[in-house]
C-alpha cells in the first residue's frame, strides 16, 4: 500500500512538488536530452552506507551520539524499504536550455 506521508518524510528534498521532474524541467524551459534510472545503484549505495554504519557503530556513536546515529541509519533503512516497495526511485537528467 502506498504511504504518501512516509514517502514525503523519507524521500529526498522537494519530493512533494506537483508534477513529475520531467514536467517541471520542461516547464522551466529545459530540454531533456537524457534520463537514466539509477534507482538500483542508489539502493546499493544506501545499503553499503547502512552496512558501514553497522560495521563502525561504536566509533560512530562516539562521534555522533547514539540517537543521531540510529536516526541516520533508520532514515536510510526506510529509504531502502521505499525503493524495495517501488515507492521511490532515483533518476539522473541531462538537460540543455531551450
Amino acid at each position: 500500500e502506498f504511504d504518501h506521508a512516509t514517502v514525503l518524510e523519507t524521500g529526498p528534498p522537494f519530493i512533494g512538488l506537483d508534477g513529475s521532474y520531467s514536467e517541471l524541467l520542461q516547464d522551466a524551459g529545459w530540454h531533456i536530452a537524457d534520463r537514466q534510472d539509477v534507482t538500483t545503484q542508489y539502493q546499493n549505495s544506501l545499503q553499503r552506507l547502512v552496512d558501514g554504519i553497522r560495521d563502525n557503530e561504536k566509533e560512530l556513536i562516539d562521534l555522533l551520539g547514539v540517537d543521531d546515529l540510529h536516526a541516520k541509519r533508520e532514515h536510510r533503512e526506510d529509504q531502502i524499504a521505499l525503493i524495495a516497495r517501488g515507492q521511490m526511485r532515483r533518476e539522473v537528467y541531462v538537460v540543455t536550455a531551450v
